[in-house]
């Protein structure tokens, strides 16, 4: 009887000991499976311009949406190239601020400045046409570029096309990677 029960109570024993085992591997798989879920997914934010409440853009972690990409090259560049003389300055150290290539973008914007401190020129750019290129990470604006030299002389006005490129830092930032002046093209 004795001999019995010893071997009633193993295996019970052991019953409960295979199924912590397997309990115990089922949530090691689960958790393993959801760390790397967690890893290789990226979360949907959902950002609300303060300027246009009904105007929402949806980030999905796979790409940039091309409605992002036209707000930030429309107020980019468009805060940029509207400069006066007591205004330039403030306005290159602001682009640089978003910049990953600040030395390179440095020089010229440095050259800008002179010149427009130099001749006192008002500049204002109005972006008109956007066009995406993903796989050169470039945003074309085309739009209409003016010069004031004065009061009493009317503005230069030209149609000038910008290739602003872009890069995505580690951390979710989109920042300027190149900006040149291109050969005007229809958009």
């Amino acid at each position: 009887m004795r001999s019995q029960d010893l071997l009633s109570r193993s295996r019970k024993l052991i019953e409960q000991r295979n199924f912590a085992f397997v309990v115990t591997v089922l949530m090691l798989l689960s958790n393993v499976l959801l760390s790397w879920k967690v890893l290789v997914e990226r979360d949907r934010v959902i950002l609300v311009p303060q300027n246009n409440l009904q105007k929402q853009i949806v980030f999905d972690g796979k790409q940039i949406c091309k409605t992002y990409l036209v707000d930030w090259s429309f107020s980019v560049l468009s805060d940029l190239f509207t400069v006066s003389r007591h205004t330039v300055d403030r306005k290159n150290k602001l682009f640089l601020e978003i910049s990953s290539n600040a030395e390179i973008l440095k020089d010229v914007l440095k050259k800008n400045a002179l010149r427009i401190k130099q001749d006192g020129v008002s500049t204002v750019f109005y972006p008109k046409k956007f066009a995406i290129d993903r796989s050169a990470k470039k945003v074309l604006v085309q739009g209409t570029f003016m010069a004031f030299f004065g009061r009493d002389k009317s503005p230069v006005v030209q149609t000038k096309t910008y290739a602003l490129g872009w890069r995505e830092s580690g951390k979710g930032c989109v920042l300027v990677e190149s900006l040149e002046e291109v050969a005007n093209e229809d958009l």
